[in-house]
This record gives C-alpha cells, structure tokens and sequence, in this order.
C-alpha cells in the first residue's frame, strides 16, 4: 500500500494526504505531491517509533533534553511520543533521525538496530563535525573499491 506525501505549500511541513485536503498545521488546502512513499514493513507499528527512540536514546546514554534540543523539538513531545501517549508525524520523526545523525529509513527501519558496534560507530561518528565525517566517508569509500 502507497500513501502519497504532500508538502503544505506555505508552511512547508510534509505530511500524508488528509481527508479535507487542508495542511494539519497551517490548514490551508495542499497542493504539492512529493512521492508516493511505501508503508513501513508489516511488523513496522506506529507504537514502535517510542520504543525505537527509547532504545537508541539509552544505549546511547543521551538524555530526553538532549535529545530534544539536538533534534530542535520539545522535551515533552518527545516524551509523549515516547510513551505512546502522542503519535510521532513524519517531520517529527525526521528531526529525531537527525538528532541522531542518522536518516529517517534508519530510524524507521524494519531491521531493529541490535548491533552494539554499529551503534557505537553511530555514536562516535554523531560527535564528529562535518570535516571530520567527508574524510571518514572518504576512507570508506577507498576501502570499497579497493575490497572489489
């Protein structure tokens, strides 16, 4: 199943189709398709985005207000969401990603993130700066070619 996302052309949050074709936060009428994005994997629930976020934060030793202000959103939505208490929107689930410097397919994945290196590799790479990161992309991407 396919759900197109649309972008509010004057406030500019994306968002899934509404009912009344009026934009959830400005509620004025949407015009602009971005793409057709694919469900979430079956075993993918709205309820598992608060128990993902929970999980990375912990193992990562980052608190709910750090969190918040790395991914610019409130503390108390993010505990909401937590808690299952509020639904997390795709531009909420965005920020989050990017607060932990990962993308929104990872953080939505079906794949559970269970790995500790892996996070410890995300982790570390988190507090680089950009500088920093092009050179690590960079190493990477020799060892590729050179392991082909």
């Amino acid at each position: 199943m396919t759900r197109a996302v649309i972008c509010c052309g004057k406030c500019g949050l994306n968002q899934f189709v509404t009912l009344d074709g009026l934009c959830r936060r400005c509620r004025r009428g949407l015009l602009r398709t971005i793409a057709p994005l694919e469900s979430p994997a079956p075993e993918f629930s709205p309820l598992d985005l608060g128990r993902r976020i929970v999980r990375l934060r912990e193992y990562m030793q980052i608190s709910q207000t750090k969190l918040a202000l790395l991914a610019g959103v409130s503390r108390a939505r993010l505990c909401k969401v937590e808690n299952n208490k509020k639904p997390g929107s795709i531009s909420f689930a965005e920020k989050i990603a990017k607060g932990f410097g990962m993308s929104i397919r990872g953080l939505l994945s079906a794949d559970p993130i269970d790995d500790p290196w892996v996070i410890d590799v995300m982790q570390a790479i988190r507090r680089l700066n950009e500088d920093q990161r092009a050179i690590i992309l960079k190493v990477i991407r020799l060892q590729w070619r050179t392991t082909e």
